[in-house]
């Protein structure tokens, strides 16, 4: 009787109708026929046939290497299993006949030449070449199912954070949002959309819970196509790489997402900001540098501290000096003349805007109409020959990507923007309330408030704050800022600044650009 080892094997792709117990009954049988005893069986489960580097084949050559002058024969079901990489496949079987004297046998593919002949060796080349054919033909079955899938508009790969895999009602692979995760996402983009830094949204994010974490996450969250409903389709054999639009629901308006994107391309350099400390940077010692900030261990726990470079050993706590801020915050107000002059301007602002619509819907419409047609053009000169596919998918990339943001436009001027003027009308007046505007703007509009507000000259001593600028919309405020020691108004003239319209125009444009966009968002 003859020894011999058996070596099974299935891949997680594959497409043959041999299961794992299946082959090693074959084996058993063809052995018991052949009166062969096996002594030991290798089984590779969910592997590829591409290389030899498999699990149980590594054990399978050391237990030859050990054993090889017991074992007479390799029974394998078929040579896929073996391997699906013809020219890998006859050097390990050279390698196992001739310096071990192992043969490989098939159970299904039997051969009834000569093992010596030539006509055996081209027989067996013929059956892994075989083999190696059909692992193509799957990878291009799978390869094609998969672009067909996509360009149908289904998203079929690991769904992104705020989507989850799910079946359509044709069995289908597609995504559905996760209203929890979705409702992240959109706070993370109207951030971005005020503008946020990506340090600032990777705090937000961590404290709304999102795991995977980190500025390069917040980017990709930030720039991925999926969350404004469209589809990265990869270019296959002649068809370029387009930008389609899938059948699943968006999370992001495209109009959002588009300037998202504008926004991100304009950034340069990185911010470092930290929510604890807003005044970092900004707030100024009686020396005239700025604070720093930083925590300090006390008994129990950190506390956070500003303090000057230039005085060791001087602190001051940033709980304190936030509160009184707060105070002083609470104490400012908008005068009436001031509202009504940017309730009239927004009104007026919009009207015109909503004049001009009709106009610019006329326009994007017919850019939409024009890129249309150097598409069709464009894919009529590349089936005829008269452009190479390099030339083809640059121009399709850029066609393409321009087309989306026009269908956005046009999407965007087609909205009634009535009830955006009686938003304008009903929010607006809440400008009255400066503390709950600062506290519910970003940190970087946090900054920008109190540049613009003190022009950048606030400073803290003595346990108050002091400045010499006030911006005139808020010094009829300053008696009681006095009265309370919250702040000191040092102003190189005699007296205060008059609450007059003559500057409500330049005040009127930041706040228009910067507050009312807060409120809108949210």
């Amino acid at each position: 009787m003859k020894n011999g080892i058996a070596y099974v094997r299935i891949s997680t792709k594959d497409q043959s109708n041999f299961s794992i117990d299946g082959q090693l009954a074959h084996i058993q049988e063809y052995c018991a026929r052949k009166d062969i005893q096996l002594s030991s069986t290798f089984c590779d489960e969910g592997r590829s046939a591409k290389s030899f580097d498999r699990p149980d084949w590594v054990k399978l050559e050391d237990f030859v290497k050990k054993h090889h002058k017991s074992i007479d024969y390799l029974v394998v079901c078929k040579y896929d299993r073996f391997s699906r990489n013809a020219a890998e496949g006859l050097r390990m079987i050279e390698l196992l006949e001739k310096k071990y004297g192992i043969i490989v046998l098939s159970v299904f593919e039997q051969m009834f030449v000569d093992a010596d002949s030539p006509f055996f060796f081209k027989q067996r080349a013929d059956m892994l070449v075989t083999a190696e054919f059909e692992l193509y033909v799957i990878k291009e079955r799978i390869k094609f199912g998969q672009h067909q899938a996509i360009k149908s508009g289904r998203f079929i790969t690991l769904a992104p954070f705020g989507y989850k895999n799910v079946k359509d009602i044709n069995g289908k692979p597609n995504i559905t949002p996760i209203q929890e995760q979705a409702e992240i996402v959109r706070q993370l983009y109207n951030a971005c959309y005020m503008g946020a830094s990506i340090t600032e949204l990777n705090t937000m994010a961590k404290k709304l819970g999102v795991k995977r974490s980190g500025n390069s996450a917040i980017k990709r969250i930030l720039t991925c196509p999926t969350y404004a409903g469209y589809l990265v389709q990869p270019a296959y054999k002649n068809e370029p790489e387009k930008v389609i639009k899938g059948v699943f629901e968006p999370i992001i308006e495209t109009s959002i997402w588009h300037h998202v994107q504008q926004q991100l391309s304009e950034k340069r350099g990185k911010v470092v900001e930290n929510e604890d400390f807003p005044l970092r940077g900004i707030l100024l010692c009686d020396c005239g540098k700025q604070f720093s900030g930083a925590f300090s261990k006390g008994k129990n726990k950190y506390y956070p501290y500003y303090k000057c470079a230039a005085h060791k050993g001087s602190n001051f706590s940033a709980t304190k000096i936030h509160g009184q801020f707060d105070e002083m915050l609470k104490l400012f107000s908008v005068p009436e003349p001031y509202i009504d002059y940017l309730v009239s301007s927004a009104r007026r602002q919009l009207k015109i805007g909503m004049e001009n619509q009709e106009t610019e819907l006329r326009d994007a419409k017919r850019e939409l109409k024009k890129t249309a047609e150097l598409i069709s053009s464009l894919e009529e000169k590349f089936l005829a020959n008269q452009i190479n596919h390099d030339t083809y998918n640059r121009w399709s990339m850029k066609y393409s990507t321009n087309k989306l943001s026009l269908e956005s436009k046009v999407s965007s001027l087609q909205t009634d923007k009535s009830a955006q003027l009686a938003d304008f009308e009903r929010l607006l007046p809440q400008l009255m309330n400066v503390w709950e505007l600062y506290h519910g703007a970003t940190l970087g509009d946090k900054k920008s408030f109190v540049r613009m507000v003190f022009d950048n000259s606030l400073s803290y001593s003595g346990n108050s704050f002091r400045t010499p600028f006030l911006l005139s919309i808020f010094s009829h405020n300053m008696l009681r800022l006095n009265e309370k020691g919250l702040l000191f108004y040092r102003a190189k003239t005699a007296s205060l600044q008059s609450v007059e319209l003559t500057g409500i125009e330049p005040v009127s444009k930041h706040i228009l650009q910067k507050l009312s966009t807060c409120l809108f968002m949210h």
